[in-house]
């Protein structure tokens, strides 16, 4: 009887090992789907690195050949490839030991209509970033820059600037210009040149205003009447209706688990949310896609570093779907412990823009502290080029005075203290003409070719096809 008991406590006692086992694993495993399952969503992009020098690559290309420029959109232009051989002159020059003085407006202006390339960017970067993008750490003053000229008889310095403030960058090393110089000179250049504004229409001497307006219209214009600019058709990047493909997008974001995420559709948008709102994935039906992170508390006070920033906003973007090759560094801004992320896709080397985002910009990416909080994109995919439009071949001068009556009412209202007379408005609106480029415009299922101006305080965007306005937006 005992030999009995003895094995039927034992069987008894093996029972409760094995149960107590299987609810240790059950919780264990429970505890896993329910709490370690985000860990699919955790930040182990941060030291990804991305080419970075493709993003903030400038914008446009300018060469001066002292009365007369040449304004270039494109990385590449028949067989020369300016970007290649700029990107050879920044490594050659800042490999040297350098020191930085300041300068003035006055000398800067001097010397852009001297012989010489100059490059502009769409933001302020940080040069101590800039360097080390290049592969380069350089004990350096860390100024912001947004221009760097360079001059052909003298390699040893560059001029640097962003708008306000301007610097001589010198270095014991020299960049080789005078080879890409020689080559755009040999160009067929008729479509590309372009005058200054205020040497074009004199506004130097026309003295309406008691201050000087030789600094905001520094900028070019252009002079060509036979530039065509084709009408693209797009489709959205992803369709509202594409269900499906919606909830491809979302395995991206979420790590290719849905199973932790409620989906909710509503008339006009559809969400993805994990959790109690800790990561929101929206497409809305005009086509935008959003994505939203609530911080973690100790969320750091400081805002993150510039070059890490562009690789994590860069890392969520590819996973929200649609890239591009010409996908670049459109704007960046610093608020106290916020950093923001602009970038943009250009069409024949102009930049696209699009009504309702900020800078007219594709995508934007914002961040709390060192976290990613925010990430809207507005992409449109260009199908095929619409050959039926009338292109609008005019000049730059009839195009301006086409809106004049417009330029006038809009310029009476961000100036109403001004007093000038009724006939002076049109010259006082060129005189405060701050912004100019080619851009292409995204308006329903179209890229439509259009200058974007900035006169005062209003942007314009004006249709080069009929070279009427298209969108008006206050941007103050």
């Amino acid at each position: 009887m005992t030999k009995c008991s003895n094995r039927g406590s034992m069987k008894e006692y093996i029972k409760s090992l094995i149960l107590g086992f299987l609810i240790i694993t059950s919780v264990i495993m429970t505890y896993y789907n329910f709490y370690t399952k985000p860990s699919l969503n955790k930040v182990i992009y941060e030291n990804e690195e991305k080419d970075l020098i493709k993003i903030i690559r400038p914008q446009n290309y300018i060469f001066s050949f002292g009365d007369l420029f040449i304004k270039l959109n494109l990385d590449k232009i028949n067989n020369l490839n300016i970007k290649n051989q700029y990107d050879k002159m920044i490594k050659e020059f800042y490999s040297g030991d350098m020191t930085i003085k300041e300068t003035d407006f006055k000398n800067w202006n001097e010397k852009i209509k001297k012989r010489s390339f100059r490059v502009k960017y769409s933001f302020n970067i940080p040069m101590r970033s800039f360097i080390k993008i290049y592969g380069m750490n350089r004990k350096i003053e860390d100024i912001y820059f947004n221009e760097m000229l360079f001059i052909l008889d003298n390699e040893n310095s560059v001029y640097l600037s962003d708008g306000n403030n301007y610097y001589i960058l010198y270095s014991n090393k020299k960049y080789a210009l005078r080879k890409l110089y020689e080559a755009v000179v040999a160009m067929d250049t008729s479509m590309y040149r372009q005058k200054l504004l205020d040497d074009r229409y004199a506004l130097v001497e026309i003295g309406l205003r008691n201050y000087d307006i030789e600094k905001p219209n520094n900028i070019l214009t252009p002079i060509s009447k036979n530039n065509e600019y084709p009408v693209y058709q797009t489709i959205k990047e992803v369709e509202y209706t594409d269900r499906d493909a919606l909830d491809l997008y979302a395995k991206s974001i979420f790590s290719d688990d849905l199973s932790y995420i409620k989906k909710t559709v509503y008339p006009d948008s559809i969400i993805y949310m994990y959790g109690y709102g800790k990561r929101i994935f929206k497409i809305n039906e005009n086509g935008t896609i959003e994505y939203f992170v609530t911080p973690e508390s100790s969320s750091k006070n400081i805002p993150i570093n510039f070059i890490k920033g562009m690789n994590n906003a860069l890392f969520h973007i590819e996973k929200m779907g649609i890239t591009s090759d010409s996908i670049y560094l459109s704007h960046y801004e610093v608020e106290d412990n916020k950093s923001y992320f602009y970038f943009n896709y250009t069409k024949n080397g102009y930049p696209l823009y699009i009504k309702g985002m900020k800078y007219g910009n594709m995508i934007s990416a914002e961040f709390l502290g060192d976290e990613l909080v925010k990430i809207v994109k507005n992409i449109r995919i260009v199908t095929n080029v619409d050959l039926e439009e009338v292109y609008y071949r005019n000049d730059f001068s009839n195009i301006l005075l086409k809106n004049r009556i417009k330029f006038e009412l809009e310029y009476k209202k961000d100036r109403p203290f001004e007093k000038v007379d009724s006939t002076d408005i049109y010259k006082m609106c060129l005189q405060e003409m701050t912004y100019l480029d080619i851009t292409y415009f995204s308006k329903e299922n179209k890229l439509i070719p259009a200058l974007n101006i900035m006169i005062a305080d209003t942007n314009y965007i004006i249709s080069l096809i009929d070279g009427k306005i298209l969108d008006l937006n206050k941007m103050k």
